[in-house]
């Protein structure tokens, strides 16, 4: 009955300010309170503790430690010291007596960012197992130094790179140095990033990187350089190019496409004549730089075997590509490359087109001009017109 009626007058209160009544927040809390004293069910005793959680003030602290050894009650009792002024004094006096269950007090640690409980932790750490060894290192990592460096690096080496944030760049360099070549592509990965995130700005340490087999490594490396100058580090990686993989131009390609390094399109437009990904990567970054040149390639690429990707890189070209329709449906074109140009024409909204407009035309191995060549001619000059 006791816990019946404890629920019913938590909900009594909810419904009073759901409906308008006018409870003032002093009221709600003091009968909360009054009802979690005399509640002898663990339950409704949590269920009350989390309706009184948004109206807690400093001065209940005290109710919610009295609180802490309860399995049921204690997630919302840290819970609230953590989120209280004056909370992280509580939670420390915890963590010295072992007041709580330590996985819980992990958790409150490493919100609250207390250094100070780093000694109690790593005392703890000798004897934990499962769970709550994974809880304590994990706040290690968070709010761990010099300290935690040694048993991390042990033990839990994603923990102990993040870490390696809480120590000076020179600290933290000298240590992910010593994981580059862990056996883990993650450890390797997060440990390059590090390396070249918090090293001076030096081109030599990405392009190193990029001279390895581990595709996911040396995109780690890349994108660890957005506090390069990309045009001093898409220099660097021009010279270095053709020492690169295959591989590892694609990877440069997308980079330089997804910087828009515009002034190593000399350096892409190189590569579209290159098999497989390599060019098909070369056209699409050719697209996405823009620009005269990079117009050129792609047309020149529709007459190749990658027509397809040429023709998507056209079709969603950033430019003012209407002056350059006349130069590609000359009669001199490519029979080849007619046919892509006219649904270029269609795809960017030029007008319809009927099917005959497809057929073979006039070009340096026929001598008949057909009107669908003279029609399309005689539709741009109108649209110049305009």
């Amino acid at each position: 009955m006791k816990k019946i009626f404890a629920l019913f007058t938590a909900l009594l209160l909810v419904a009073g300010s759901l409906f308008g009544q006018v409870v003032s927040d002093s009221a709600k809390r003091d009968a909360l309170k009054q009802e979690i004293s005399r509640c002898d069910d663990s339950v409704a005793r949590s269920f009350l503790l989390q309706q009184l959680y948004p109206l807690a003030q400093e001065s209940d602290i005290p109710l919610y430690l009295s609180y802490v050894g309860d399995p049921l009650c204690a997630p919302m009792s840290v819970a609230a010291l953590v989120a209280l002024p004056g909370g992280d004094k509580a939670l420390m006096e915890l963590v010295r007596t072992e007041g709580a269950d330590k996985t819980l007090l992990c958790g409150a640690v490493a919100d609250r960012g207390l250094r100070e409980a780093e000694p109690y932790l790593l005392q703890w750490a000798g004897s934990a197992r499962g769970e709550e060894k994974k809880a304590i290192d994990r706040t290690l990592g968070i709010i761990g130094g010099k300290a935690s460096a040694k048993y991390l690096k042990s033990q839990s080496l994603p923990d102990y790179l993040v870490l390696l944030d809480n120590l000076s760049d020179k600290e933290a360099v000298k240590a992910a140095k010593g994981l580059l070549k862990d056996a883990n592509s993650g450890i390797r990965c997060a440990a390059v990033k590090t390396v070249i995130e918090r090293s001076a700005r030096n081109p030599k340490l990405v392009v190193d990187a990029l001279k390895t087999g581990d595709r996911p490594y040396r995109n780690a490396a890349l994108s660890a350089t957005e506090k390069y100058d990309g045009e001093t580090l898409a220099k660097a990686l021009e010279k270095a190019y053709a020492t690169l993989s295959d591989e590892a131009r694609t990877d440069v390609l997308n980079w330089l496409g997804a910087k828009k390094i515009k002034s190593a399109l000399p350096l892409v437009t190189g590569s579209i004549s290159n098999p497989g990904e390599l060019g098909e990567t070369a056209i699409r970054t050719t697209g996405i730089l823009g620009g005269e040149q990079a117009a050129e390639a792609l047309v020149a690429a529709l007459s190749g075997d990658k027509a397809d990707v040429a023709f998507a890189a056209l079709a969603t070209f950033e430019g003012n590509l209407t002056d350059r329709w006349r130069q590609w449906l000359l009669p001199e074109i490519c029979l080849r490359q007619r046919p892509w140009t006219v649904w270029l024409l269609w795809r960017r909204r030029r007008g319809s087109l009927p099917f005959w407009m497809l057929l073979p035309g006039t070009s340096r191995h026929h001598s008949r001009k057909p009107l669908s060549m003279l029609f399309i001619r005689k539709r741009l000059r109108l649209r110049q017109k305009d």
